[in-house]
């Protein structure tokens, strides 16, 4: 199954991640990421259970602090 991430395509095997699947695959930390899927945000607290499906456009937002 192939989905947008980010502007590139990822392919996964059926069925896709769940976006805390896809969130540690990538190496970032769950805590300081925000997610969409096609425009709509996704809770934190629902990462285990949503998943990404064929032809989704997932953004990740890093959160970052500073002055």
């Amino acid at each position: 199954m192939t989905f947008t991430l980010n502007f590139a395509p990822e392919t996964w095997p059926d069925p896709g991640p769940s976006l805390a699947e896809l969130v540690a695959a990538h190496r970032w930390t769950r805590a300081l990421v925000a997610v969409t899927i096609n425009g709509r945000p996704v809770e934190s607290g629902r990462f285990d259970e949503v998943r990404a499906a064929e032809g989704d456009v997932i953004q990740a937002f890093f959160l970052v602090s500073g002055g």
